[in-house]
């Protein structure tokens, strides 16, 4: 796959989500909830095509949010006709929806 296998979840992060890249395929999202891009702890979500191993898109937490500690599949929440994903920030207190087409939090 492409990306950031290095950094991705020891503990095996990973959960089906459908296909959100339209290729007839369901797709995975994976997390590294310790990565330091958005900050010390900040963790990062990722979307692949298990059709290609491509990157979809990814997401950044704020620091200390631990973004992705818990990963979901969230179905199609906000109806675009794209399976979305929930990821939790325990760090923060929180959890995150984003959309499956774009990567962008709601």
């Amino acid at each position: 796959m492409d990306g950031e296998a290095a950094t991705i979840s020891s503990a095996g992060l990973r959960a089906s989500i459908g296909d959100v890249d339209g290729d007839g395929v369901p797709d995975i999202v994976t997390a590294a909830p310790t990565k330091n891009i958005g900050g010390a702890g900040a963790g990062r979500v990722y979307v692949y095509s298990t059709k290609t191993g491509r990157l979809l898109w990814s997401a950044d937490g704020h620091p200390g949010d631990q973004l992705g500690s818990g990963i979901e599949a969230a179905g199609d929440t906000n109806q675009d006709g794209v399976p979305d994903v929930v990821a939790s920030a325990p760090g923060a207190g929180k959890a995150y929806v984003y959309s499956g087409r774009t990567g962008a939090p709601y």
